[in-house]
């Protein structure tokens, strides 16, 4: 936003225009004196104009890539988790028997059982 009179006697601009057709703004150069601007430096302002953009873009892919990057391995973390909740649970699955008073009374019934079986 220009707030004061720059006497501003040039201007070039090319558009910052994204893959999906959105116009972010413009790349301009602009000087106090009048000026013209030769075919090559047309061309090298817009193709600066889209390097601007394709870098501007990458940023933002970047950014969502982190994003997802991180929400990724807080899922993992969850998961990780589990797991090893899961595994300590199935290499000993009466640890929670154990403290019951009822434990010993378990066993003793088993092994009759298993007897029956081995004979």
């Amino acid at each position: 936003m220009v707030v004061q009179d720059l006497k501003i006697r040039f201007y070039a601009g090319a558009p910052l225009i994204t893959k999906a057709g959105h116009a972010l703004g413009t790349l301009c150069v602009i000087d106090h004196r009048p000026r013209q601007l030769p075919e090559l430096q047309k061309i090298t302002l817009e193709s600066l104009a889209k390097q601007l953009t394709a870098k501007m873009e990458l940023r933002l892919a970047n950014q969502e890539l982190k994003q997802e990057y991180l929400d990724l391995e807080t899922q993992h973390d969850r998961l990780k988790q589990h797991f090893q909740m899961v595994a300590h649970y199935l290499r000993s699955p009466f640890n929670g028997l154990m403290g019951s008073p009822n434990y010993y009374r378990i066993i003793i019934t088993c092994i009759p059982v298993m007897r029956c079986y081995k004979s």
